[in-house]
């Protein structure tokens, strides 16, 4: 069978793996909210006011312009 060296290298190596795969991802994810940062806020800012019963143009001018 296989030594418990052998097994430990095997355990570190995924581990480091499974590191550099979270890192890259955190990296694409935070890039990926720097550039759409201000369109998610103005999203959500909309459809707050929608979902509260503001009017469509009041929405759009409050997610717009505050």
């Amino acid at each position: 069978m296989y030594s418990n060296f052998f097994i430990s290298l095997i355990t570190v190596f995924f581990f480091i793996l499974i590191l550099v795969g979270l890192y890259t991802l955190t990296n694409f994810i935070i890039h990926f909210f720097k550039r759409y940062w201000r369109g998610f806020y103005r999203m959500s800012r909309y459809l707050y006011k929608r979902l509260h019963g503001e009017p469509e143009s009041d929405a759009m001018h409050y997610a717009m312009h505050h």
